[in-house]
């Protein structure tokens, strides 16, 4: 039921606009989605293939994107309102659902690779925190959807960082979908 997750490649970005209505079906099979994600997660730390990445050198390896997208997120961990900053991301990343290595400061034009999906979990984990200071659709549905991407994607990711990262990400996105559910409720 929910295929999202299984549906991407960097050529055809995933549809989300005019999907069918399952109810309660769907809330169901996505969260089944999640914890097989976390499973799988599990599954892959316990694997050889594993980079072991010191988190000292992490902050260094980022590219350009990742250092202010990284910046972005210390700052939401300090409780500062960060909404103006992680728009403008979240914005180039809704319009073409890639999340580039560089943007020009004139044109705002995503430049040179797309394929680093530490930017894609750096992201998301902006998107899942600031939700937890406050709310905001938006960003929680960017996040859903860099989320589905990351989990089609799950094999590539070789970093324990980022394993940890994104299994800390679909802990909190599960947190802040239930408490949605109850407020519908």
């Amino acid at each position: 039921m929910y295929n999202y997750s299984k549906e991407h490649n960097w050529i055809t970005p995933i549809n989300y606009s005019h999907s069918d209505y399952h109810g309660k079906v769907f809330f169901e099979s996505y969260s089944k989605n999640r914890e097989q994600s976390i499973d799988k997660i599990q599954e892959l730390l316990n694997e050889e293939r594993i980079e072991k990445y010191a988190s000292s050198s992490y902050e260094r390896d980022l590219d350009r994107t990742g250092r202010e997208i990284y910046a972005i997120f210390k700052a939401i961990k300090a409780g500062k309102n960060m909404n103006k900053e992680l728009s403008f991301f979240v914005r180039k990343f809704e319009s073409t659902k890639l999340v580039y290595s560089f943007y020009d400061n004139k044109t705002k034009k995503g430049i040179g690779e797309f394929r680093n999906l530490t930017n894609y979990i750096l992201l998301s984990f902006c998107c899942m925190e600031l939700n937890l200071q406050n709310i905001c659709l938006r960003f929680f549905n960017a996040g859903l959807k860099l989320n589905d991407l990351l989990i089609s994607e799950l094999d590539q990711i070789t970093k324990v960082s980022d394993i940890l990262m994104f299994k800390e990400i679909l802990k909190l996105e599960l947190e802040i979908f239930k408490e949605l559910m109850l407020e519908l409720l």
